[in-house]
């Protein structure tokens, strides 16, 4: 269990993918969609507080 923590923390992409491996296209192409507007909303939260 630590090990997957560990992995997770530094390579979160890599759990989640892996994850994802038997999904249906349909699904990894939503998840993905997921994964970007939330990726993109925590830099612009990052730098939000940056600027502040």
């Amino acid at each position: 269990m630590a090990s997957a923590a560990h992995a997770w923390r530094r390579d979160p992409r890599s759990l989640l993918d892996a994850l994802l491996g038997a999904a249906d296209e349909v699904t990894v192409r939503r998840v993905d969609a997921a994964w970007n507007a939330l990726d993109t909303a925590a830099r612009l939260s990052s730098a939000a507080a940056v600027n502040e």
